[in-house]
């Protein structure tokens, strides 16, 4: 039981410290609302489907 808590903090964890980098960033006014944009897109039509079909195919 314990070892599948530990299981889901490691996966949880790390996306929760992107979210939290990601906020602060904004927040701090490091990037505009144009950049998110651009890196949304970056990552959502470049980078997303490769990595999606590395974790079904690879």
């Amino acid at each position: 039981m314990i070892q599948n808590f530990w299981i889901c903090i490691n996966a949880v964890v790390p996306l929760m410290i992107y979210l939290i980098i990601g906020m602060l960033v904004k927040r701090v006014g490091l990037i505009n609302d144009d950049e998110v944009h651009r890196f949304n897109r970056l990552v959502f039509i470049v980078l997303f489907p490769p990595m999606m079909f590395e974790n079904l195919y690879g």
